[in-house]
Order: structure tokens, then sequence, then C-alpha cells
């Protein structure tokens, strides 16, 4: 966790930190502790944090984006996420459940990464349309 102070004499954190309503009152008492003053509690509003507010509208994944996380193995979560316009979460949830799940996938149906990006994207849809077809006669 990193604390910014400004020159001007502001000091903020470098990243939100969530709190529950009872966490926001011990935090308040733990730092009005610390430094001896008075510390109020102001509510403010942000902008929203693109692939980060539950509020959005949920992002569909799409096969060009899916390729990307099979093409690129090494990229970190939010190397991806910046690529992507999503949220570490997102990026990490998916990679460890699709990346796999494709994997075996081709396995057992005896093909193997395509040289293409648009052929891999190509069998990406199709593997969608045979999970989808799986999920609802189980």
């Amino acid at each position: 966790m990193r604390v910014v102070h400004t020159a001007s004499g502001l000091v903020d954190f470098e990243k939100p930190i969530n709190l529950r309503p009872d966490q926001v009152e011990e935090f308040r008492a733990f730092l009005a502790e610390l430094t001896g003053a008075e510390v109020q509690v102001l509510a403010v509003s942000e902008p929203p944090r693109k692939g980060l507010s539950s509020d959005t509208e949920k992002q569909r994944w799409t096969a060009e984006g899916l390729a990307e996380l099979v093409l690129n193995p090494n990229m970190t979560h939010r190397e991806l996420g910046k690529l992507l316009g999503r949220g570490d979460l997102s990026i990490g949830t998916k990679r460890a459940n699709f990346v796999p799940a494709f994997r075996r996938w081709l396995k057992d149906s005896g093909l193997t990464l395509p040289a293409s990006r648009s052929e891999l994207e190509d069998l990406i849809r199709q593997y969608e349309e045979d999970t989808e077809d799986e999920e609802e006669t189980e």
C-alpha cells in the first residue's frame, strides 16, 4: 500500500480501500489515534473504474478476447486487462477457466492450436457452440 503525499500537503492512498461501514469507523478511529488529530470521513463520488464496477453492464467475452488469453500466456492479468478493457479479476477468472477447458477440448477433438488468429477465433466459436450444447443436455 502506498500513501501519496503532495507538495501542497494532501495525503491520499494510491488506490481505494474497500471497507464495510463498520470497518470505516474502525479505520477512522485508528487514524485518529495514530495522528492525534480529528479525522473526518467525507463521502465523495468518483468516476466509475472501467472493468471494476458492479454497476456497469457485464461485458460479454468475444472470440477475439478469448483468443488474446490463449495467445498471450506470458502477459500479466493487468496487461491483458488494459488490452481488453477488463479488470484483473475478470481476466484471471476467465483465463483460469477458459484456457485449460479450451485446450482440453482441442485435444479431445484431435485438434491443435492453429497458426492463424482467425482460425483460432473460429475454433473458439466452435468450442462455445459445442460446450453450449453440452450444458443444455445436462
